[in-house]
Protein backbone atom coordinates (compact mmCIF):
# COMPACT_ATOMS: atom_id res chain seq x y z
CA UNK A 1 0.00 0.00 0.00
CA UNK A 2 1.25 3.48 -0.84
CA UNK A 3 1.78 5.51 2.34
CA UNK A 4 2.52 8.84 0.69
CA UNK A 5 3.81 10.50 -2.47
CA UNK A 6 6.35 13.24 -2.88
CA UNK A 7 8.57 14.94 -5.41
CA UNK A 8 12.33 14.56 -5.09
CA UNK A 9 15.21 16.14 -6.96
CA UNK A 10 17.49 13.89 -9.01
CA UNK A 11 21.20 14.39 -8.27
CA UNK A 12 22.96 13.33 -11.46
CA UNK A 13 26.32 14.46 -10.08
CA UNK A 14 26.40 12.02 -7.17
CA UNK A 15 29.86 12.16 -5.63
CA UNK A 16 31.75 8.98 -4.67
CA UNK A 17 31.90 8.73 -0.88
CA UNK A 18 33.53 5.35 -0.22
CA UNK A 19 36.62 3.55 -1.51
CA UNK A 20 34.33 1.28 -3.52
CA UNK A 21 32.58 4.29 -5.10
CA UNK A 22 35.91 5.88 -5.99
CA UNK A 23 37.16 2.68 -7.68
CA UNK A 24 33.93 2.36 -9.67
CA UNK A 25 33.69 6.05 -10.63
CA UNK A 26 35.62 5.50 -13.87
CA UNK A 27 33.01 3.17 -15.35
CA UNK A 28 29.84 3.39 -13.26
CA UNK A 29 27.37 6.28 -13.38
CA UNK A 30 25.21 7.03 -10.35
CA UNK A 31 22.17 9.24 -9.91
CA UNK A 32 20.34 9.44 -6.60
CA UNK A 33 17.42 11.22 -5.00
CA UNK A 34 18.27 12.30 -1.46
CA UNK A 35 15.66 12.68 1.26
CA UNK A 36 16.66 15.54 3.54
CA UNK A 37 14.39 14.52 6.38
CA UNK A 38 13.84 11.89 9.06
CA UNK A 39 12.56 9.23 6.66
CA UNK A 40 15.21 6.64 7.52
CA UNK A 41 14.90 7.44 11.23
CA UNK A 42 11.17 6.74 11.06
CA UNK A 43 11.53 3.44 9.22
CA UNK A 44 14.53 2.45 11.37
CA UNK A 45 12.37 3.08 14.42
CA UNK A 46 9.67 0.79 12.96
CA UNK A 47 12.27 -1.93 12.36
CA UNK A 48 13.72 -1.52 15.87
CA UNK A 49 10.25 -1.54 17.46
CA UNK A 50 9.31 -4.81 15.74
CA UNK A 51 12.64 -6.66 15.69
CA UNK A 52 14.90 -5.04 18.28
CA UNK A 53 17.50 -4.45 15.53
CA UNK A 54 19.43 -1.16 15.43
CA UNK A 55 20.14 -0.07 11.86
CA UNK A 56 23.25 1.80 10.75
CA UNK A 57 22.20 4.80 8.69
CA UNK A 58 23.24 4.74 5.00
CA UNK A 59 26.37 6.78 4.17
CA UNK A 60 24.33 9.02 1.87
CA UNK A 61 21.44 9.15 4.34
CA UNK A 62 18.03 8.02 3.16
CA UNK A 63 18.16 7.87 -0.62
CA UNK A 64 16.51 6.44 -3.68
CA UNK A 65 19.05 5.20 -6.24
CA UNK A 66 17.81 5.95 -9.72
CA UNK A 67 20.88 4.93 -11.71
CA UNK A 68 23.76 2.74 -10.55
CA UNK A 69 24.93 1.19 -13.80
CA UNK A 70 27.89 0.68 -16.09
CA UNK A 71 27.67 3.43 -18.69
CA UNK A 72 29.94 5.58 -20.83
CA UNK A 73 30.51 8.94 -19.12
CA UNK A 74 30.05 10.98 -22.32
CA UNK A 75 26.78 9.17 -23.11
CA UNK A 76 25.58 9.78 -19.55
CA UNK A 77 26.58 13.47 -19.55
CA UNK A 78 24.87 14.04 -22.91
CA UNK A 79 21.54 12.72 -21.63
CA UNK A 80 21.87 14.57 -18.32
CA UNK A 81 22.42 17.85 -20.21
CA UNK A 82 19.14 17.27 -22.07
CA UNK A 83 17.23 16.48 -18.88
CA UNK A 84 18.55 19.47 -16.91
CA UNK A 85 17.25 19.94 -13.38
CA UNK A 86 14.79 17.14 -12.81
CA UNK A 87 12.35 16.15 -10.12
CA UNK A 88 10.34 12.96 -10.07
CA UNK A 89 7.28 11.80 -8.19
CA UNK A 90 7.83 8.78 -5.94
CA UNK A 91 5.23 6.75 -4.10
CA UNK A 92 6.58 5.38 -0.84
CA UNK A 93 4.95 2.14 0.28
CA UNK A 94 4.57 0.49 3.66
CA UNK A 95 6.61 -2.53 2.51
CA UNK A 96 9.82 -2.81 4.54
CA UNK A 97 12.16 -5.50 3.27
CA UNK A 98 15.62 -6.91 3.91
CA UNK A 99 18.17 -9.25 2.42
CA UNK A 100 19.45 -10.01 5.92
CA UNK A 101 21.97 -7.18 5.93
CA UNK A 102 20.45 -4.17 4.17
CA UNK A 103 16.97 -2.86 4.94
CA UNK A 104 14.84 -0.80 2.55
CA UNK A 105 11.35 0.47 1.78
CA UNK A 106 9.75 -0.32 -1.55
CA UNK A 107 9.05 2.66 -3.82
CA UNK A 108 6.92 2.90 -6.93
CA UNK A 109 7.60 5.53 -9.58
CA UNK A 110 6.58 5.63 -13.23
CA UNK A 111 8.62 8.84 -13.57
CA UNK A 112 11.77 7.08 -12.35
CA UNK A 113 11.26 4.29 -14.87
CA UNK A 114 10.75 6.90 -17.60
CA UNK A 115 14.06 8.60 -16.70
CA UNK A 116 15.87 5.23 -16.72
CA UNK A 117 14.52 4.49 -20.21
CA UNK A 118 16.13 7.75 -21.45
CA UNK A 119 19.45 6.12 -20.53
CA UNK A 120 18.53 2.84 -22.22
CA UNK A 121 17.90 1.12 -18.88
CA UNK A 122 14.98 -0.99 -17.67
CA UNK A 123 13.82 -1.67 -14.14
CA UNK A 124 16.66 -1.95 -11.62
CA UNK A 125 17.60 -5.44 -10.42
CA UNK A 126 16.57 -4.77 -6.80
CA UNK A 127 13.53 -2.74 -7.82
CA UNK A 128 12.94 0.83 -6.75
CA UNK A 129 13.54 1.34 -3.04
CA UNK A 130 14.77 3.74 -0.40
CA UNK A 131 17.73 2.44 1.55
CA UNK A 132 17.08 2.91 5.27
CA UNK A 133 20.06 1.13 6.82
CA UNK A 134 22.19 -1.91 7.50
CA UNK A 135 22.34 -4.12 10.56
CA UNK A 136 25.39 -4.20 12.77
CA UNK A 137 27.65 -7.18 11.99
CA UNK A 138 26.82 -8.65 15.41
CA UNK A 139 23.10 -8.72 14.50
CA UNK A 140 23.33 -10.51 11.12
CA UNK A 141 21.86 -13.80 12.40
CA UNK A 142 18.89 -12.08 14.01
CA UNK A 143 18.37 -10.02 10.85
CA UNK A 144 18.40 -13.17 8.69
CA UNK A 145 15.71 -14.62 10.97
CA UNK A 146 13.58 -11.52 10.46
CA UNK A 147 14.24 -11.74 6.72
CA UNK A 148 12.51 -15.14 6.71
CA UNK A 149 9.61 -13.85 8.81
CA UNK A 150 9.10 -10.82 6.57
CA UNK A 151 9.38 -12.84 3.35
CA UNK A 152 6.66 -15.20 4.59
CA UNK A 153 4.42 -12.26 5.54
CA UNK A 154 4.96 -10.59 2.16
CA UNK A 155 4.21 -13.84 0.34
CA UNK A 156 0.93 -14.14 2.25
CA UNK A 157 0.07 -10.45 1.78
CA UNK A 158 0.66 -10.42 -1.98
CA UNK A 159 -0.55 -13.95 -2.74
CA UNK A 160 -2.78 -14.01 -5.78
Amino acid sequence: MIVYSRKVKIHFDSQPISKKHIKQATWKQVAVCLFQDDLSNYYSWLVRRRTGLELIRPMRGPHFTLINDKMDKNYYDNIVSKLGESEIQVDITDVINTNGQDWWVRVESEAALHVRTKFGLGKPYWGFHISIGQVKPTDINASKYWQQVIRKELDERFAV
